[in-house]
């Protein structure tokens, strides 16, 4: 059945849509209704960036479409739960997990809709028309200031005419037809938020003649700005992904230290560096503990019944180890140390950049800066790679991870200096191998991770007798699918070291005159 939304201009009121309607119609109005809303989405804004909303009205839990204005589904709910996995199974749940995964949803903002219904009545003062005045204010008391407001109308069965009379009515004096997301932009807006304000990906403009200096510098104001925005979430523990976006914009940092060479000052590159080594090693610990948890799950489902309750003790065990490596990151993230290094950080790449003799770069132009260190790395890459086909031993594999995030990081810096379509190719190409190698190295840690823990659990104790054996029967079905990654990794580096993947290198990064034998 049809339905119309319009959003009113700011002065229009409750009592002026009366107003109006007397001269259009006849009319009752009904008691009216107040109701808390609550609009949810993950700190990166998964639900958003899907053109969707998930909002409690009441005790109603609704996602809704942007795209279309539907309604995709719905469940009875009082409150949401942190995490979808702890959801009633149901359509909601199926629906939101894989796009929200391991993200805690987060209560973005709290508003009441004051409801006032009318009845539109004919000549024989049947009802042919509901409207409904919604006015979505703060969650203050008494009500809050008003942030937006709208008219929805609702044709009854059989009777079209009044509801068709009504709608052009309101169309044809100005009132602007809405939708869902008109409601949800302009409550957020007036909220003081700004929907879809972090990500985690780089998106950085640069002009191709922008000196390499600014460039670096603008590429360092961006990842800085990602990891003091995590800042929080990590020391209110609300989810792994603080901490796994924190670490990514330090790696991030410390290799466009390393491989951007020339542009900046050395001495004050090489200190931070060092600074942000530091926090790369005081943040491990927490994050390996955080994908184990992650997989436990998974590990339950891979055991067989007799020894699935066998791993509650390993993973209570990891869950004390994690509280204590979360204190000691809070206590240096709020530490002297912390501040002093972040208040140096950011004055230096307030420095202006220029004419610097200690940093013969600095003027370059950003092409050519970004064409000469992305074609560098992805020649060191080819050439480690066909080294580690002949033999595929671990140590191999592991180095080629490591440069392969490097020369990823790279085009990610500078992907705005070409042709988005190409860089979109290369990526692709990149993530296959870089998830066949990054999974043969998840799982080394997590067999090494398992036997550190089985050596840790006294043989001798009968509570642990199960999880022993749980460990053992885990660490092989992880040895033979490391197997089985490791056998695809030939496969998968042929397709990266493709000749067309290698024709494109060349067409984007290769200077005219540098002589390659890639």
């Amino acid at each position: 059945m049809k339905k119309s939304l319009f959003i009113t201009p700011s002065e229009f009121d409750k009592n002026k849509l009366s107003s109006t309607l007397s001269g259009v119609s006849s009319f009752k109005e009904e008691i009216g209704q107040v109701k808390p809303i609550h609009i949810f989405d993950t700190f990166d804004w998964r639900l958003y960036n899907r053109s969707m909303t998930l909002y409690l009205a009441g005790n109603e839990l609704y996602l809704h479409q942007f795209d279309g204005n539907k309604l995709v589904c719905s469940q009875a709910s009082y409150q949401i739960p942190r995490f979808v996995k702890e959801m009633e199974e149901g359509s909601l749940k199926e629906t939101l997990e894989p796009i929200v995964e391991m993200r805690a949803l987060i209560n973005l903002v709290g508003v009441k809709k004051f409801s006032n219904y009318f009845r539109i009545l004919n000549s024989e003062q049947k009802t042919v028309a509901w409207i409904e005045y919604e006015d979505l204010r703060q969650s203050e008391e008494g009500g809050g200031s008003s942030l937006i407001t709208c008219i929805r109308m609702q044709p009854v069965r059989g009777y079209n005419s009044m509801f068709s009379r009504l709608d052009a009515y309101f169309e044809s004096n100005g009132f602007q037809r809405g939708t869902v997301f008109d409601l949800y932009t302009g409550t957020m807006r007036k909220s003081g938020i700004v929907p879809g304000d972090y990500s985690s990906k780089v998106r950085i403009k640069l002009n191709p003649e922008l000196d390499s200096g600014s460039a670096v510098k603008k590429i360092l104001f961006f990842l800085f700005d990602v990891m003091r925005k995590n800042e929080s979430g990590i020391k209110d523990d609300i989810d792994s992904e603080f901490v796994h976006d924190y670490r990514v914009a330090t790696r991030r940092t410390r290799s466009a230290l390393t491989q951007l060479k020339g542009v900046l000052p050395q001495d004050k590159t090489d200190r931070f560096k060092a600074d942000f080594a530091d926090l790369g090693q005081l943040t491990n610990p927490l994050r390996d503990l955080d994908v184990f948890l992650l997989k436990e799950d998974t590990y339950r489902d891979m055991l067989p019944e007799s020894l699935k309750d066998g791993i509650d003790p390993i993973f209570e065990h990891l869950r004390q180890e994690r509280s204590q490596e979360l204190e000691k990151v809070r206590l240096y993230l709020e530490s002297p140390q912390y501040y002093r290094v972040k208040n140096d950080y950011g004055e230096f790449l307030r420095e202006p950049t220029g004419f610097n003799s200690a940093a013969p770069n600095s003027t370059r132009q950003v092409i050519d800066l970004a064409r000469e260190r992305i074609y560098k790395r992805y020649r060191r890459i080819l050439r480690d790679g066909r080294q580690a086909q002949k033999l595929v031993n671990e140590q191999d594999l592991h180095r080629l991870r490591i440069e392969c995030k490097k020369l990823r990081y790279l085009i990610e810096f500078f992907s705005s200096l070409f042709p988005p379509e190409k860089i979109a190719d290369l990526l692709k190409q990149m993530r296959k191998l870089q998830d066949n190698l990054g999974d043969f190295n998840d799982l080394s840690i997590q067999c090494e991770q398992l036997l550190d823990i089985s050596a840790e659990l006294e043989a001798g104790d009968e509570r642990y007798t199960k999880s022993i054996l749980a460990i053992g029967s885990l660490v092989g079905l992880l040895e033979r699918e490391k197997g089985q990654v490791k056998d695809k990794f030939v496969d998968t580096f042929a397709g990266f070291s493709s000749k067309g993947n290698r024709e494109l290198y060349k067409e984007l990064f290769k200077h005219k005159n540098e002589e390659v034998s890639a």
